[in-house]
């Protein structure tokens, strides 16, 4: 598989088809636990899998003048799936980038916590984009999203 070839399927635990390189183990149940990706989540995440914040170079931007590739990324990410939790936005970011989920989940709630997310929508009347926020799915305290359990034949 190339790198850069985002193979996660919209879905609500799309993070636990993620490769043991970018998320692992206990770092997919530390996920599970809390699919909102609350501060106390990115600690664990952190204290579980360091990463280095200038190994991974992040690009957003606000300023139009500037390349921001991550800004790019990131609204393909929220497009693929307007109803996704924090944490399969986390992954297919991830995932498409090839960066330590702990180090995107990092960035990604800095971004949600300062400015809020964007989305872009293409005007079908004159084709140019309009920017619309958006803000992830919360996931209610009482629900999982892991599969129900196999049934005994």
């Amino acid at each position: 598989m190339a790198r850069g070839e985002c193979i996660l399927e919209p879905g609500p635990n799309s993070w636990l088809n993620l490769s043991t390189s970018l998320l692992s183990k206990e770092g997919k149940a530390i996920v599970t636990s809390d699919p909102d990706i609350q501060c106390g989540t990115i600690a664990a995440l952190q204290a579980l899998e360091p990463t280095n914040m200038d190994e991974y170079p992040f690009y957003f931007s606000d300023d139009e003048k500037e390349s921001d590739i991550g800004m790019a990324t990131l609204s393909m990410c929220i497009r693929e799936n307007p109803y996704a939790t924090m944490a399969e936005l986390v992954a297919r970011y991830s995932d498409a980038r090839n960066v330590p989920y702990a180090h995107v989940a990092t960035v990604l709630n800095e971004i949600r916590r300062s400015t809020g997310f964007t989305m872009y929508l293409r005007n079908r009347g004159d084709n140019t984009f309009q920017a619309v926020q958006w803000t992830p799915a919360r996931v209610p305290s009482n629900m999982t999203l892991l599969p129900p359990p196999k049934r005994r034949a």
